[in-house]
């Protein structure tokens, strides 16, 4: 396929309606940002059918240039990698939105740990936009309108049991790395703590902008940079983290 064929396609794909296809030798990430200003749009529709307020709508597709900026930032081209286009699925798909400092996404629990849920069960997703200061108050007040936003305007889904997150950010190494009583170690203490596998490329590439560094090179300007770049050098490991907040504990 060629490029035009190409973005018909992986539009339809995150439409939900045929398979992911092959990218050809041609496409680069402007062709993805066309993509994603495809998926854009259908969030839109799909929000607006579903009455979902104007300014949810704005805050969630903010995604678009935050994405776009970091292209230009780290790989010096106006667009998005399409490493991201699996994000931008779930966006077409209408069932992510943003509610202050915080996205959510109504997902089906696929853990095996978490006190009484069971796998299928409806929970949200919560992701953490990279734009912005993570402000603790403004996260506490995102975590407490979520429940209520998605009974509201998902009513034919059952009502979410928990939120859930896997990230780097709730690693067990990064209170003490970025700052015990900074903001990353009074996130995690919102939550209830899981266990997640060892991901130094997932924290390099939140933190310098790349999923592999050279440790020689690498700037070392803050607290954080510094103590990653020396638990890589140590050959320690470098975990990510999981967490969860049962409805009844934020209602």
């Amino acid at each position: 396929m060629n490029n035009e064929e190409t973005l018909t396609a992986l539009v339809n794909w995150c439409a939900g309606r045929s398979e992911r296809p092959e990218l050809p030798a041609t496409w680069d990430d402007s062709w993805t940002l066309r993509v994603v200003e495809e998926a854009a749009r259908l969030e839109r529709v799909e929000h607006a059918r579903r009455g979902i307020p104007d300014e949810v709508t704005e805050a969630t597709l903010q995604d678009v240039g935050i994405w776009t900026c970091h292209c230009e930032r780290t790989r010096g081209t106006h667009g998005i990698a399409d490493q991201h286009l699996g994000w931008f699925k779930l966006h077409a798909s209408g069932k992510l939105c943003r509610l202050g400092r915080l996205q959510f996404a109504i997902e089906t629990y696929s853990w095996d740990d978490v006190p009484g849920l069971v796998q299928g069960d409806t929970v949200l997703g919560m992701h953490i936009p990279a734009e912005a200061p993570l402000d603790i108050e403004e996260c506490k007040q995102s975590i407490a309108a979520a429940f209520p936003f998605f009974d509201t305007f998902f009513p034919e889904l059952p009502p979410a049991k928990a939120i859930v997150c896997s990230s780097w950010m709730l690693g067990d190494w990064v209170p003490d790395a970025a700052g015990v009583g900074g903001s990353l170690d009074r996130f995690q203490q919102l939550f209830h703590l899981l266990p997640g596998g060892n991901s130094p490329g997932s924290a390099c590439y939140f933190v310098f902008g790349y999923r592999e560094v050279d440790l020689a090179t690498a700037p070392r300007d803050t607290r954080l940079r510094r103590n990653l770049l020396e638990l890589i050098e140590a050959g320690k490991p470098v975990n990510s983290g999981r967490c969860y907040l049962l409805r009844e504990e934020v209602l």
